[in-house]
């Protein structure tokens, strides 16, 4: 009798290397261009003083926050969407190492091999296209961001997400 043997099961890994999703308000913002997509959120760094107990709003034009800039180098495919964090057990993931308000590294994924499908029609295919990729994905409040790409980089900049998005989408024009 033949013995196939199975696909390992795709996981999400929590990655560290990034700054800490801000938990309530973290406006996670996408600027994009052909191989490149910069993710900018707010970063989880309570106040002062704060009891963690009080609601505290965001004002996109606020000096006062710590804002997370992560470039995704080499960027095949992207997405901000849904799930939400009420609705994340849904995800495909959630079983497989998904959590809340967090950076993953997916093993074995579904998505890029789908993508590497999809590229067997060019003439020019090459098996392997994405074996120098990762497929990342990061949780927040309102949605949930996916992507594959060759790496990330990340730094964090004090000041406002508006000023912020200005000047970047000034570099990238």
């Amino acid at each position: 009798m033949w013995k196939f043997r199975q696909a390992p099961e795709e996981r999400a890994v929590e990655i560290t290397d990034l700054p800490p999703i801000n938990t309530g308000a973290p406006l996670p913002t996408l600027l994009v261009t052909e191989g490149r997509t910069i993710l900018v959120y707010l970063v989880q760094e309570p106040p002062e003083g704060w009891d963690g107990k009080s609601v505290r709003s965001v004002d996109p034009a606020s000096e006062d926050e710590t804002v997370a800039v992560v470039t995704f180098d080499g960027c095949a495919a992207q997405v901000l969407g849904p799930p939400n964090d009420e609705a994340l057990a849904g995800h495909r993931l959630y079983k497989k190492g998904l959590t809340f308000y967090g950076a993953h590294r997916v093993e074995n994924s579904a998505w890029m091999q789908r993508l590497e499908r999809i590229n067997r029609v060019h003439p020019q295919y090459s098996s392997g296209r994405y074996d120098d990729h990762a497929h990342y994905v990061l949780t927040f409040h309102d949605s949930t961001f996916g992507c594959v790409a060759k790496g990330h980089r990340s730094e964090v900049v004090k000041g406002s997400i508006k000023r912020v998005l200005a000047e970047l989408t000034r570099e990238i024009a």
